[in-house]
């Protein structure tokens, strides 16, 4: 309701029944559960399924110099490797809005989104996009598109040092910015797999941030790719 109302939409059911210079929205959200993708993606008529490729741990990324040794979020992507998954689209794992929408592929992080929850406990991260298609300051839902997977990083949309993926990323809010480390894993094992992997779902801690102060990470280091 308040999203419609936000955007002059037609509430149904709502008086009077007629209502000038308004329109109709819809919003099309699937439910992911806790992910922000799809279980399978298809490529040139093949099906692949999701996959996590790093997690929130200690690592040694020695094919990227730039890469972070201390992950702070999981890197996801489809099983066809390479670029195939390129513009596989990517969705909200929560109600909030959109507190910042950086379309542009410079930085460490590329294009990304960052979602705020409603209460402003905690957000999520949405890096290397290809593509955005919400806006800044925009109210979204859980399971709403908002963009689609890419490999965009330090200046490149493609072809670069990394392969296409998302880093996915939540953590709790202070002062309105980004602050501690959640693990969607909760320090669970992974190994490549996603299909039978349940990641936090960050729709339930609306309104009771108690439900999650046992997940967060102390964060030591900032970045974030």
């Amino acid at each position: 309701k308040d999203f419609m109302e936000t955007n002059n939409a037609v509430i149904l059911g709502s008086e009077p029944s007629f209502v000038e210079n308004m329109k109709l929205i819809t919003v099309d959200t699937k439910d992911l559960e806790g992910w922000p993708v799809e279980k399978t993606f298809k490529y040139n008529g093949k099906e692949y399924t999701r996959r996590i490729d790093s997690a929130v741990v200690s690592r040694n990324v020695t094919s990227v110099s730039t890469a972070s040794r201390h992950h702070q979020g999981l890197d996801i992507n489809f099983s066809c490797g390479g670029d195939k998954d390129y513009g596989a689209p990517i969705y909200a794992t929560h109600d909030g809005y959109i507190s910042r929408a950086h379309n542009s592929p410079e930085t460490s992080g590329g294009r990304y989104l960052e979602i705020i929850s409603g209460d402003k406990k905690f957000m999520t991260r949405y890096l290397h996009l290809s593509k955005i298609i919400i806006e800044q300051g925009q109210k979204v839902a859980k399971g709403q598109k908002i963009g689609e997977l890419g490999a965009s990083y330090y200046g490149k949309e493609k072809g670069g040092k990394i392969k296409a993926h998302l880093h996915y990323e939540i953590r709790t809010v202070k002062n309105g910015e980004r602050d501690k480390v959640i693990d969607p894993l909760n320090g669970s094992e992974y190994k490549g797999k996603g299909d039978n992997v349940d990641l936090a779902d960050p729709q339930d801690w609306i309104g009771n941030s108690n439900l999650f102060k046992h997940l967060i990470i102390k964060d030591d280091h900032y970045e974030n790719h």
